[in-house]
């Protein structure tokens, strides 16, 4: 006897975004239980979230909000929902990498002075210090791919949210520009189109644009650690877009101007607008705060070929 099975099986179609890379920004541990400490740690870590989201590079998955995700999840599985609903269940995304950290300072110190002639204390300007280590592990091996530092020294900050803000920003484009150096996507009539967008490019910054060469293998561990590079030009970033950004060169033309933007990244060298050089046929924007340029931490990473991710 031979018995036929007539089934409809619904398939979830994936979205391209799940083909990046995943990763979570987890909480970060705080060296004392200081509100201060956790007003900064939020505000680091949501900002972060935002910044990395916006690269378009990264898949960022959530680790805030998983009590609502579990109860649209449960949505599904009530009775009337569609059948081809049901297919979303059991998708969730593990991530391939993790960043975590600590937060070893968020303290306000306010300046203060005895006025002996009317007897009485001045409380003057209050100034923020902050400090947090992140590294970002690979989940399956545990394997430390970038450890860094950020901190507000040399940096005056009134705000603990300033800061954090502003941390946000520095270590986003130093894990960016550890896991995908910024490229040069498209070169048409003197305007260098850039491979990153949003807030994580800023009208007015300043480039080096470089061309890599050939590998540089560290003797013993026969690793790759950075690449040769060729220094073409400078340019300025005169308009952003969410998923790229748009510069001119900052000076005269090389003498010879790339014919493909094989291997082209550019190094952030002045992000301050106000000191901007004139760029022609474009109006740079003016920045509104005066984020420094971040350290540039385990630089052997900076030119890992998009093919080992």
């Amino acid at each position: 006897m031979h018995v036929v099975v007539l089934a409809e099986i619904s398939k979830y179609k994936a979205a391209e975004a799940d083909q990046r890379k995943k990763v979570a920004v987890l909480p970060l541990r705080l060296d004392k239980a200081d509100g201060r400490f956790q007003a900064f740690e939020t505000v680091f870590r949501t900002d972060l979230v935002n910044q990395l989201t916006q690269s378009a590079k990264l898949a960022l998955l959530d680790r805030d909000f998983s009590g609502e995700q579990a109860s649209e999840l449960n949505f599904l599985k009530s009775e009337g929902i569609k059948k081809d609903e049901m297919a979303r269940l059991g998708n969730k995304l593990g991530a391939d990498f993790v960043i975590v950290g600590v937060v070893s300072d968020a303290s306000v110190k306010t300046e203060s002075a005895y006025i002996q002639s009317v007897g009485r204390t001045v409380t003057g300007a209050s100034t923020t210090a902050a400090k947090i280590t992140y590294r970002v592990i690979e989940t399956a091996t545990g394997r430390i791919e970038l450890a860094d530092n950020w901190e507000t020294a040399g940096k005056t900050m009134g705000k603990i949210d300033d800061a954090a803000e502003l941390a946000a920003e520095e270590v986003s484009r130093s894990i960016l520009e550890a896991l995908f150096p910024m490229r040069v996507e498209h070169i048409s009539n003197g305007v260098f189109y850039l491979g990153q967008g949003g807030k994580s490019v800023k009208a007015g910054q300043q480039y080096r644009v470089v061309r890599l060469g050939d590998d540089i293998v560290d003797s013993y561990t026969k690793e790759i650690i950075g690449r040769e590079e060729d220094d073409i030009g400078q340019i300025v970033v005169f308009e952003v877009e969410p998923k790229l950004a748009k510069a001119r060169l900052a000076g005269p033309a090389p003498q010879t101007m790339p014919a493909d933007t094989g291997d082209l990244v550019v190094r952030l060298v002045k992000s301050d607008a106000s000191a901007q050089p004139e760029v022609a046929g474009a109006t740079a924007g003016k920045r509104t705060d005066q984020a420094k340029a971040p350290a540039t931490g385990a630089k052997a990473l900076l030119d890992k070929k998009q093919g080992d991710w």
